[in-house]
């Protein structure tokens, strides 16, 4: 009953970000949580939810519970709740010193997923890193211990974390060791919000929406940020970054925003601990951390557990054998490139001079709590450029959505979009560097996607007349982009050789697409897309499916006639 249920109030703050007015209230206008539960405060706030310290009432317990953000619910609805118990389904299978536990999770009346988990006193490692710059070696390997014991707990039950960084990890005081020194904390990983489910096969089931990268650019894997399956050695290179910040005080890659790190971390050589402190760091943990961090994962340490041996070898004063390992060479930091994302470099040569200033003209915005849910560009590409052709939608396209006389943030975007769309993600495509043109792409979707869900707000607080009729061509357009561009992506993953993520972006193309193609719409890339798609079903066996998408092509066509 609704009188059983605190509610919350917000005020606007800086950058948007609301906060409660009233600390006894709990989420948002929006939102409730059951009675038995009384919120104290707000703890923290992130791309994927925003964390509360409350007091179970029953058991006079105080716990942290996490509630979906609601600009998420806006944006994804269910698939966003789906994602989110997920997490909580995942964590609730763990169970280790090393881990934030969960004690409950569940739905509020009005659909908003929630996790109850338990509270730990004590402070991330990301601002222990803010206050104490580089640690001490022996402090920094018994902190990567401890996330090596919880890493190996998730990892035994099939679960991938996916964004491992020092802001995901808490230092809990151990028992008897208040305000001793960093070396007595106990480290606890948390947040399991982009988890993924490995099955035996090595098949990973996941929630993730199409164009969305989830991870955080200074510490993901190469394979994550090309949005291909992974599997627990992208935690490995993830943790192997955050060994690099800890012995050097900074992180291994740092470009001049989101796009350039992650261009990094794809094709610059892992850099070396002792080269980047000027000494050499005991028993060869510089090329431990090397290895950890190759750009391979067939060439990376295949277990947390053959890791974790290597880093007791040097805190008991021993060396450790990563300095012969293939790939590690003289304790340079090589990276033993080969496999799959060296065939694509050899392809499309490092982005150099001419993605660092594409990096420059493109920034990225993760959003993230624990989890950094998803790579935002601020300006973007529009599609419809890839055969020398454009889009009937995007051709000539000009701002429709204003507000008094003067574009709107969203008309500045879509312009940057197409501007960026024409130039630098149509060169790196054409020069064969398909990683870059892949990462731009699917950037634009997500503001593509912000940009959406603004016009239809406008759209419905709209009455009528004129004034409707733009919204909705606007609307129309943007959607046009977000398919070209999802196409685009298809073939840039198509020209990788990544067939599954290919076969789902043309899918979700086509998803966008189809609502105007059966009324006749003759956007090119339409074809394009269901030939694509059809191919690669084919090919990978869908024999079915295939058939059915052919069937639906045709019907497509024939509403041009």
């Amino acid at each position: 009953m609704e009188e059983e249920l605190q509610k919350t109030t917000f005020s606007e703050t800086d950058g948007g970000a609301p906060l409660m007015r009233d600390t006894k209230l709990v989420q948002s206008v929006v939102y409730s949580l059951p009675e038995k539960y009384e919120v104290l405060e707000r703890l923290g706030r992130g791309g994927m939810g925003t964390v509360f310290k409350a007091r179970h009432k029953d058991l006079d317990e105080v716990v942290a519970i996490k509630v979906i953000n609601p600009e998420l619910v806006e944006k994804e609805g269910e698939a966003t709740s789906r994602r989110f118990l997920a997490e909580a389904k995942a964590a609730s299978r763990l169970n280790h010193p090393n881990l934030i536990g969960l004690k409950d999770y569940g739905v509020t009346s009005e659909g908003a997923a929630y996790m109850v988990m338990e509270f730990v006193q004590g402070e991330s490692l990301e601002d222990y890193l803010k206050r104490r710059g580089k640690l001490e070696v022996n402090e920094a390997l018994q902190i990567a211990l401890g996330i090596c014991d919880g890493l190996t707990e998730a990892h035994s039950k099939g679960l991938v974390h996916r964004d491992v960084k020092p802001a995901n990890v808490i230092l809990s005081c151990a028992a008897g060791a208040e305000g001793q020194a960093g070396i007595n904390f106990q480290p606890k990983i948390l947040d399991f919000g982009i988890a993924r489910i490995s099955t035996a096969d090595g098949r990973t089931q996941g929630l993730t929406a199409t164009g969305e990268v989830f991870g955080s650019p200074l510490y993901i894997a190469p394979e994550q940020s090309m949005s291909s399956k992974v599997d627990q050695r992208a935690d490995l290179y993830s943790l192997g970054c955050l060994l690099f910040e800890m012995v050097t005080g900074r992180p291994p890659f740092l470009g001049e925003n989101a796009i350039q790190t992650i261009m990094m971390h794809l094709n610059s050589p892992v850099p070396s601990a002792t080269l980047t402190l000027g000494y050499a760091l005991p028993g060869g943990l510089s090329q431990v951390i090397a290895r950890c961090m190759d750009k391979t994962p067939a060439r990376r340490y295949q277990s947390v557990a053959e890791l974790k041996q290597e880093l007791e070898l040097i805190l008991s004063g021993k060396s450790a054998s990563a300095n012969t390992a293939p790939g590690v060479k003289g304790g340079s930091g090589d990276d033993g490139r080969s496999g799959k994302f060296e065939q694509a470099r050899k392809v499309a040569r490092p982005a150099s001079a001419a993605s660092e200033k594409a990096g420059r003209l493109v920034v990225f915005a993760l959003v993230s709590t624990i989890a950094i849910v998803g790579l935002v560009v601020a300006a973007q590409f529009a599609p419809a450029f890839f055969k020398g052709g454009a889009s009937d939608n995007a051709v000539g396209m000009k701002p429709a959505y204003t507000k008094g006389g003067k574009a709107s943030s969203a008309d500045d975007l879509v312009k940057q979009a197409r501007e960026m769309d024409v130039t630098k993600s149509l060169e790196a495509f054409q020069r064969g560097d398909y990683q870059s043109s892949a990462i731009m792409l699917k950037g634009a979707i997500s503001v593509y996607d912000d940009a959406l869900i603004k016009l239809q707000k406008e759209l419905e607080r709209t009455k009528g007349g004129r004034r409707k009729q733009v919204l909705r061509q606007y609307i129309s357009e943007i959607e046009g982009l977000k398919g070209d561009n999802l196409h685009h992506v298809g073939d840039c993953y198509k020209h990788l050789g990544m067939v599954d993520d290919a076969i789902s972006n043309y899918k979700s193309a086509l998803a966008v697409y189809k609502p105007y193609a059966m009324n006749g719409w003759p956007n090119p890339y339409i074809d394009d897309s269901y030939n694509s798609y059809i191919e690669l079903l084919k090919q990978t066996g869908q024999t079915a499916e295939a058939t059915r998408v052919e069937q639906e092509r045709e019907l497509v066509k024939s509403r041009r006639q």
